[in-house]
């Protein structure tokens, strides 16, 4: 570990020793090694396992996780040593896992103390930095009390000084110029680090700049302290600038000539321009792949490209360098390609229908019938012999919903969940095929059987139905009615309620089906609830949004979207982040008592006529402000995606707008839909966009926020009795005793409560 001097940028004294050994020495005074550390020029797993190392168990689970069974040479050689909090400088070939290195030697020396950073990561590119912080984040996934943070240019740095006042992290990853900018704004605070580490440490290092850059920082930090430095390329005159920043380092190097993975193989195909296309596209379908990235030589090929992918059945995103720094972060935390093995059998096949447990059935499909447009299809009750339950199914087009109360003072069940949720969705029911296949797959993979597949039969044919539980006391029923033709399900009949001749006058409404479904959990309960769609369910992740992307000063949420192989069905799991304020994902928590389904979105192919008509019917919807709209407008000038309906119309109707570069969407919320803030309706239509409406909310926020600090405004929250969003920031312009005028700011999800 190197004094921290002035004359760090001297090196001219130092001559370079020829490492011992030839394509991979580990060389170090005391460690022993020398002519027989010469190791083979390629990958080699070695035999011994994770276990060797003494890990934490927490590591140990996570690294299972992963799937990772044995070390790679490189792992073998360097985490030992650097767990031992030995200065480590290593060159090994891309591929072979030496972010790996760091990060589990790091993870298993860390302390954590509160409001201190022990780790410090630098590397010479944003994407680098953003992919090492995931990898801690992966790795640390048992380790709830450690903070990982990226800081890097290109994107706001007030957002990196508010995480660092808010919610400082123990391990902190990011590019020199940003950090550098942190310390010298006295943000960042480096007198505890413990651990000092430079990824491809030679692209920092070769460059002047660069260099004094990563030296002030060096000066920044404590004189003892544990270097670790990577690359998969260090030439000879770069190593001795590594060890002044070192004492005594173990050193790992391969041979240049043979830094290609052992296995990797290389094609080229000569062809004309106007064949290109058509041999890629046959490449894409004869290989199997998880992953592939295509590089291009323009933006205008890029985005070309990807819209061709798509339009071919492959699912593309475009990176590029017109897109700023966020977008292009953002485009990478929010797609999922890979779907895993298609399960060999047991198709999932759509939303089949929601139970709600209420207060009043009657009344509260009554409300759905008058508001909404829904029609009754279903009974059951005393007249149908159930002496217990009743219920009454409503339907609008493929969305069906039931209603259920006790008819029993003493069916514990239903009272109990009254009384801690309210009323409230207690079933998520699944069409699908296979039924017995899927049930005894979630058994052999931990899931919790409420009810075995049972069969159900009446003059209309059999049915087949299995219940699993899932977060919280909400369960997923699965239905397998592909022999069955009634309305709803054996022991139903015709409904009670009927249509007034007055209903029959109001408009008709556009809703189709069910779009997606979203549960909000704890904090810290996102991750399991997830794993256990994927291990359970054979669900994969399909889109997610991180406290990076919807995150303010006050408030901030995480989400992961799973969805069945066919992407039928698609269930957004969200969890609370840390802000000033309470988030309303927490709120939710608090006001159902447990994780639940918080709200519901509805798909329409014509969002504006069906507003304008649910308007009509007495629904009413949160409003946005009209900043947001002048704001979206901006930016739509310089996006390739042209919204097509009349923007004025859109924010008449407080319709909101998300896009990228392929497609948008457009969306609206309904105010709550029951006394207690605990469930809310969605309505949205797609234009080709796969998204949830989280990507603009985060920069519409910053920006206004940031206009309205030159201004004469009061930034207030409304009080908790008020009839307001809890997710909204409620912006006084003019004098402070009078309101002479109001912005809501939507912030990701809403919140139950009206606008």
């Amino acid at each position: 570990m190197a004094d921290n001097e002035q004359d760090l940028l001297d090196y001219e004294e130092d001559e370079e020793q020829a490492p011992i050994g030839g394509d991979l020495t580990a060389s170090n005074q005391n460690n022993g090694t020398g002519n027989d550390a010469k190791k083979a020029g390629y990958v080699s797993i070695h035999s011994s396992g994770f276990r060797d190392f003494l890990l934490k168990p927490e590591l140990l689970r996570a690294i299972v996780d992963c799937g990772f069974e044995h070390p790679s040479e490189v792992q073998h050689e360097c985490i030992p040593q650097a767990i031992l909090g030995m200065d480590i400088l290593c060159q090994a070939k891309s591929g072979m896992g030496k972010t790996a290195v760091f990060v589990l030697a790091t993870l298993q020396q860390i302390d954590p103390v509160e409001n201190q950073v022990s780790v410090l990561v630098m590397c010479h590119t944003r994407e680098l930095a953003f992919q090492i912080s995931k990898e801690y984040e992966r790795f640390s996934k048992y380790m709830p009390s450690i903070r990982v943070a990226v800081f890097f240019g290109g994107m706001n740095i007030s957002n990196d000084e508010k995480i660092l006042r808010m919610n400082p992290p123990h391990i902190v990853v990011g590019t020199p110029g940003r950090i550098l900018a942190l310390i010298r704004s006295k943000k960042l605070n480096l007198k505890n680090i413990k651990h000092f580490i430079l990824d491809e440490c030679d692209k920092m290092l070769e460059q002047l700049d660069m260099r004094r850059d990563v030296q002030e920082i060096f000066k920044a930090t404590p004189h003892e302290k544990q270097v670790m430095m990577f690359s998969a390329t260090l030439s000879k005159e770069v190593r001795p600038v590594c060890k002044k920043f070192m004492q005594d380092p173990m050193e790992v190097y391969v041979d240049e000539t043979k830094l290609t993975l052992h296995g990797l193989q290389q094609y080229y195909v000569k062809l004309k321009d106007s064949e290109k296309n058509r041999k890629l596209f046959q490449i894409l379908d004869d290989l199997e792949f998880n992953q592939v990235v295509i590089f291009v030589k323009s933006v205008q090929r890029c985005v070309a490209l990807a819209n061709l992918l798509v339009e071919q059945n492959f699912p593309a995103i475009a990176i590029h360098r017109a897109m700023t720094q966020e977008e292009r972060i953002n485009r990478t935390m929010t797609t999922y390609t890979d779907k895993g093995i298609k399960p060999e059998k047991g198709r999932f096949l759509n939303f089949d229908h929601v139970s709600f447990i209420v207060g009043n059935a009657r009344q509260a499909a009554s409300y759905y019938c008058v508001h909404m447009g829904f029609k009754p299809v279903a009974y059951i009750g005393l007249e149908t012999g159930s002496r217990d339950v009743v219920g009454h199914v409503v339907r609008l087009n493929n969305i069906t919903f039931e209603f259920q109360s006790q008819l029993n003072p003493d069916h514990n069940e239903m009272s109990d969940h009254l009384i801690k949720h309210g009323d409230g969705v207690k079933v998520v029911a699944f069409s699908v095929e296979d039924i017995d296949f899927i049930v005894d797959t979630a058994k052999k993979r931990g899931g919790e059987i409420v009810q075995d597949v049972r069969e159900e039969s009446d003059q209309f044919g059999t049915v087949k139905t299995a219940i699993i539980r899932t977060y919280g006391d909400t369960v997923h029923k699965l239905v397998d009615r592909r022999n069955y033709h009634g309305t709803f399900l054996p022991g139903y009949k015709s409904p009670e309620l009927e249509l007034d001749n007055f209903l029959k006058t109001l408009p008709p409404i556009g809703l189709l089906h069910i779009d997606h479904c979203v549960g909000n959990q704890p904090d810290n309960e996102m991750g399991p609830v997830v794993e256990w769609y994927e291990k359970v369910l054979s669900f994969h992740r399909f889109w997610s949004v991180d406290d990076k992307q919807i995150h303010t000063e006050y408030s901030a949420l995480r989400s992961i979207v799973v969805a069945n192989w066919e992407e039928t069905i698609k269930m957004p799991i969200n969890e609370p982040a840390s802000g000033k304020r309470k988030s309303q994902i927490q709120e939710y928590v608090d006001y159902y008592g447990s994780g639940g389904v918080q709200h519901i979105a509805l798909r329409t192919e014509d969002i504006i006529t069906t507003i304008k008509h649910l308007r009509q019917r007495g629904m009413e919807f949160l409003k946005a402000p009209k900043r947001y709209y002048e704001m979206i407008k901006e930016q739509l000038k310089s996006s390739p995606t042209k919204v097509v309906e009349d923007m004025k119309v859109l924010e008449e109707l407080n319709i909101l707008i998300d896009y990228d570069d392929y497609g948008y969407l457009l969306q609206i919320f309904t105010k709550p839909m029951q006394d207690r803030p605990t469930l809310f309706l969605e309505v949205i239509q797609r234009r080709n966009h796969n998204g949830f409406g989280a990507d603009r909310s985060s920069t519409l926020v910053t920006r206004t926020l940031g206009q309205l600090d030159s201004s004469s405004g009061h930034l207030r929250w409304l009080p908790k009795h008020s009839d307001s969003l809890t997710e909204a920031l409620v912006i006084y312009i003019g004098f402070r005793d009078s309101l002479t005028a109001a912005l809501v700011i939507y912030i990701g999800y809403p919140d139950t409560r009206a606008a």
